[in-house]
């Protein structure tokens, strides 16, 4: 995970602004984020949402988790070159062991993240998401769903056999693994875009 994670950043800005600001935006909806709130972000640091997502907490302590040096490495460029508010904390982490005491975060946005782990990374990981919330507090989380029409299937083979755009991506359900995390009033929407299947769940802790 952690090699594909680097080699998407550089193009993850107009990538996932092509493929999923619709998803983006009603994660923001769902999220009923406040201002004030303790939000944790799961991106990598071109995310094109994030500074939306900064903007609607200004007053809130907000985090972006990184997974490698390089990458937050560039996430510091980000901040510096104004595409980023310099009040986002930056942190670096494991997948299994998120830097943050239990009951952290109010919310959570979770882009490009379970669908770029394992089978048995993607349960460690909802684990830990489920951990780092506060009790009632929101996750929200897109991914590259199972592929319905040939449209999809087509781009879905293209992006993940040939390694474009999106390196390292795979198809994933998420749904099982956030219910055995233990979260509750898990919902599942349907965001396609550019014939690619995007998957959104909204989960509360």
């Amino acid at each position: 995970m952690n090699r594909s994670y680097e080699a998407i950043t550089p193009r993850f800005h107009w990538a996932s602004k092509l493929f999923e600001s619709k998803a983006r935006s009603k994660s923001l909806e769902l999220s009923k984020l406040r201002n004030g709130f303790n939000v944790l972000m799961i991106a990598p640091p071109t995310e094109f949402f994030l500074q939306t997502i900064l903007d609607a907490n200004p007053d809130g302590e907000s985090h972006l988790l990184c997974f490698l040096q390089p990458v937050i490495e560039r996430a510091r460029r980000e901040q510096q070159e104004l595409r980023m508010d310099p009040s986002c904390r930056l942190d670096l982490g494991a997948v299994s062991a998120l830097p943050y005491e239990n009951q952290h975060f109010d919310t959570l946005f979770a882009y490009c993240y379970l669908d770029f782990l394992a089978d048995d990374e993607v349960n460690v990981a909802a684990t830990e998401l489920h951990r780092v919330l506060k009790e009632g507090g929101s996750l929200v989380t897109t991914y590259l769903e199972a592929p319905r029409t040939a449209v999809q299937r087509a781009t879905v083979a293209l992006l993940t056999s040939h390694g474009l755009v999106f390196g390292g991506v795979r198809v994933v359900d998420v749904e099982p693994a956030l219910r055995a995390a233990q979260f509750s009033d898990v919902s599942i929407y349907h965001c396609p875009q550019k014939g690619l299947p995007i998957g959104l769940a909204h989960a509360i802790a």
